[in-house]
C-alpha cells in the first residue's frame, strides 16, 4: 500500500495536537506536548523571567494538565505491536443526515468485526472539539450504546494512502500485510491473510465513499498558524492574578513576640535498607541544632505605604546579618499584577513573594507586619508582630 506524500515528521506529536485541539493551540504543530508546555517555561517575556520560582510554579500546572489529557488520549488509541485490524470510516459530508446508515455500520462492526480498531481520519463537519465528536457518536450508539472501539488518528490514513471508505487494513507490527476496499468483515480478510497467505491489495469488494472529514493535523497547523502565541502567553500570565486569591491579615495594633518549637515530629519510621532505624514515628528532631537557619521573613502589606516603608528600613538594618525574604500578603494594584509586583521589586531590590497558607500556618502569623528569625540561643523560631503607625 502506497506512502503518503510528504514527510511524517512531527506525527508523534498527534496525542498532544488532540489535546490542542480543544485548548487552542499552544505551540507549533511540530513540537509534542512536553516541547509545549517546557516552552511556556521556556519564553515567558522578560519581566515574568525576574520572578522565577512563580514562573516555575505557573509552567509546571501547564505541563502537568497538558500531560494529564495527552495521556488520556494516549490511552485510548490502539497499540501497534502485534497484529491490528483497522477499518477506516467517514461519517459523510453531512453526518447529522446519515445517522441511520451510520448506525447501521457501526451495529455491523460490532457484529461482524468486534475486533476491529476502528479509526476517523478528522472531526465530522459542523463539530469543533473533540467533545462534540463524543457527543456525536453518542447518538449512533443508540438505546443499546454498543459501538466498537474508535480512535481518531489521521496519520494512520496519511501512512496507509487511505483515501475511501470503508477500507480494511491487516496490520502486523505496524506495517500493512493486506487491504481491501468496501467491506468491513474483518474475519474475511484474516482467512486471506493467515490461511490463503495472500497480501497486498486484494481489491475492491463492495460500496465506497470518499473521506468526507479532513485531515485533523492538517486542520490544527492552521489553526495554529493563526493563533498569537505571544499574545495567548501574555494573557495566560495575567490571569493568574485575577485568580489569585490573597492572605490578608489585619494590621497589628500592638507589639508582640512569641516563640514556636522548631523541632520536627517525625510522621513516619525512617529506616535504612540495611535495617539500621534513622528515626521512629513521633520522635521529634531538632534540624537546626548543628546548623541554625539564617533567613529572616520580612512579612507585610505592600498595599499600605507605611509597611512598605516598615520593610525596607527593615531589610536594610538585618540584611547584613541575615538572608532577608520579603513576603507580602497583598499588591497595591491588582488589575496590575506583574507590573505591580516589578515595583515592589524595583523598591526593596529584592524578590517579592506572596504569602501562602503553609506559611502562615507554620508560623501562626496573626498580624503584619511581622519577621520571622531562628533564635539560636531558644533552639525556636522568633515570630515579632510589629506595630506601625
Amino acid at each position: 500500500m502506497g506512502q503518503a506524500r510528504g514527510s511524517l515528521r512531527g506525527e508523534t506529536i498527534f496525542i498532544a495536537l488532540a489535546f490542542l485541539f480543544l485548548w487552542v493551540g499552544l505551540a507549533r504543530a511540530e513540537l509534542d506536548f512536553n516541547d509545549i508546555a517546557r516552552q511556556i517555561a521556556e519564553n515567558q517575556s522578560a519581566r515574568v523571567r525576574e520572578f522565577e520560582d512563580l514562573a516555575r510554579r505557573i509552567s509546571q500546572q501547564e505541563l502537568d494538565r497538558v500531560k494529564k489529557h495527552s495521556d488520556a488520549v494516549n490511552r485510548a488509541l490502539p497499540r501497534p505491536d502485534g497484529i491490528r485490524l483497522l477499518i477506516f470510516i467517514t461519517l459523510g459530508e453531512r453526518p447529522e443526515d446519515n445517522l441511520e446508515r451510520n448506525r447501521r455500520l457501526l451495529k455491523e462492526i460490532v457484529e461482524m468485526s468486534p475486533e476491529a480498531a476502528v479509526v476517523l481520519r478528522g472531526l465530522p463537519q459542523d463539530t469543533w472539539t473533540l467533545g462534540d465528536l463524543v457527543r456525536h457518536l453518542r447518538k449512533l450508539g443508540g438505546k443499546e450504546g454498543k459501538m466498537p472501539r474508535i480512535s481518531l488518528d489521521p496519520r494512520l490514513f496519511r501512512k496507509y494512502g487511505v483515501t475511501v471508505a470503508p477500507t480494511l487494513v491487516y496490520e502486523r507490527n505496524g506495517q500493512a500485510v493486506a487491504w481491501a476496499r468496501g467491506l468491513v468483515n474483518t474475519r474475511w480478510l484474516r482467512d486471506r491473510v493467515e490461511k490463503e497467505k495472500l497480501t497486498g491489495d486484494l481489491g475492491q469488494w463492495g460500496e465506497t465513499v470518499a473521506i468526507a472529514e479532513r485531515d485533523l493535523i492538517a486542520v490544527m497547523q492552521e489553526r495554529l498558524a493563526k493563533v498569537d502565541l505571544e499574545a495567548m502567553k501574555e494573557k495566560a500570565v495575567e490571569r493568574y492574578w485575577a485568580k489569585q486569591k490573597f492572605l490578608v491579615l489585619p494590621k497589628a495594633k500592638e507589639e508582640k513576640v512569641f516563640y514556636l518549637d522548631a523541632t520536627y515530629e517525625v510522621q513516619e519510621d525512617f529506616i535504612l535498607p540495611d535495617g539500621k532505624v534513622i528515626a521512629r514515628k513521633g520522635e521529634k528532631i531538632d534540624l537546626f541544632e548543628k546548623v541554625p537557619p539564617t533567613f529572616m521573613l520580612v512579612v507585610f502589606d505592600a498595599g499600605d505605604p507605611r509597611q512598605l516603608e516598615w520593610a525596607v528600613e527593615t531589610g536594610k538594618k538585618y540584611g547584613s546579618q541575615y538572608r532577608v525574604r520579603y513576603i507580602t500578603t497583598t499588591i497595591p494594584d491588582r488589575d496590575q499584577g506583574w507590573k505591580s509586583l516589578e515595583r515592589l521589586h524595583e523598591v526593596l531590590s529584592a524578590p517579592v513573594f506572596l504569602l501562602t497558607e503553609e506559611v502562615k500556618a507554620r508560623f501562626q502569623m496573626a498580624h503584619v507586619p511581622n519577621t520571622v528569625r531562628y533564635a539560636q540561643e531558644k533552639h525556636r523560631f522568633e515570630v515579632k508582630e510589629v506595630c506601625v503607625r
